[in-house]
């Protein structure tokens, strides 16, 4: 949901949060489009970050934090900030308040991985990279997994830019895609600045956040399905060939934060449905293309079926075929051009 007008300012007003939780109202909204083109170009800028940089523009932002975060957010050139990527940018700021060290580790990681993690179309998902640069964070010994969660559980309060407090949102929406949720950028770092003083002085209490939580909200809503495929009556599944949906749907993902080997999630609407989802290297499926079998293990991230296999998924190779096998006899299947390339 967008909450940016770029004709006049949005006023808002806090309530102290339960948990990671944070109150917003929302007094004005409007719609306000950003360029998904210049999320490469903002990493590139970004990908190295001193505090003696960010005090170069210390007087213009006003404070230490602002002026690091501005910087961290792609600086002068940035109009606008999405949730996702002031979350990315609060974790930055939240690593480097910490040490130097682990700030430069983690803005080092997300801007490799803007690049690999990046879809066909150009699109990133900032919280996945976000995520997944902490994680790598983490490994190199630079912060510790509990330090990280709570940064994480700071971060993800802190971005938030509307009343949907249980998600993250980038800058692609439409009036019937709400799920974007933008502000400018002296709105976002004034309110991010806000927020984190009254979590250090212990006005607001904000726990920390599992670093597998994976993705809350792109754009694309939830089991929103194209193609060729259809949805069944009588509570069937899906069946036939299935195009890629957006976020909140199908989604490859070759690296997954919690043990970085691929992780296969199907729409919401699947959930209870599927008996089996395996890869395979031709259709139609059969023993000798099968290449894959993955192993169930929940619904999460908004009650996707879960499914996760033994290797990264660029150890599978190109031009593969999920197939889902319903319990009504019926399957499923979606094309995967690159399988090191995140797939949604």
């Amino acid at each position: 949901m967008e909450i940016q007008s770029s004709n006049t300012g949005d006023v808002f007003n806090q309530t102290t949060p339960v948990g990671s939780s944070i109150v917003t109202t929302q007094t004005d909204s409007s719609s306000s489009s950003s360029s998904v083109s210049s999320q490469s170009s903002t990493a590139t800028q970004t990908d190295s970050i001193s505090s003696t940089e960010a005090n170069s523009v210390f007087t213009e932002s006003g404070s230490a934090f602002s002026a690091f975060l501005k910087t961290a957010l792609g600086g002068d050139n940035k109009v606008e900030v999405s949730e996702e990527e002031l979350y990315a940018g609060l974790i930055q700021e939240r690593l480097n308040s910490k040490s130097e060290e682990a700030g430069q580790i983690y803005s080092q990681e997300k801007a490799k991985l803007m690049q690999s993690m990046a879809r066909a179309d150009g699109y990133v998902s900032y919280e996945d990279v976000a995520l997944t640069a902490l994680n790598n964070t983490v490994a190199s010994g630079a912060v510790t997994q509990e330090e990280a969660e709570m940064i994480n559980g700071e971060a993800f309060a802190g971005a938030q830019l509307d009343s949907n407090l249980d998600a993250l949102y980038d800058d692609r929406g439409s009036e019937h895609d709400p799920s974007k949720a933008v502000a400018s950028i002296s709105e976002a770092l004034v309110r991010a600045e806000e927020f984190m003083n009254s979590v250090t002085n212990g006005e607001k209490t904000v726990e920390g956040r599992s670093l597998d939580s994976g993705s809350t909200g792109h754009s694309g809503a939830a089991g929103s399905i194209s193609g060729s495929g259809s949805i069944l009556p009588n509570g069937s599944s899906l069946s036939g060939s299935q195009s890629l949906d957006g976020g909140g749907g199908f989604l490859w993902k070759p690296i997954s934060e919690s043990d970085g080997k691929l992780a296969i999630l199907l729409p919401q609407l699947m959930a209870g449905m599927v008996e089996k989802l395996e890869i395979h290297s031709s259709l139609p499926p059969d023993e000798n293309s099968k290449v894959a079998t993955g192993d169930y293990k929940t619904d999460s991230n908004g009650g996707r079926p879960t499914f996760r296999f033994d290797k990264p998924g660029d150890d599978y190779g190109n031009d593969l075929h999920v197939v889902a096998y319903n319990k009504d006899g019926t399957t499923a299947t979606w094309s995967i051009s690159d399988g090191g390339a995140r797939n949604d």
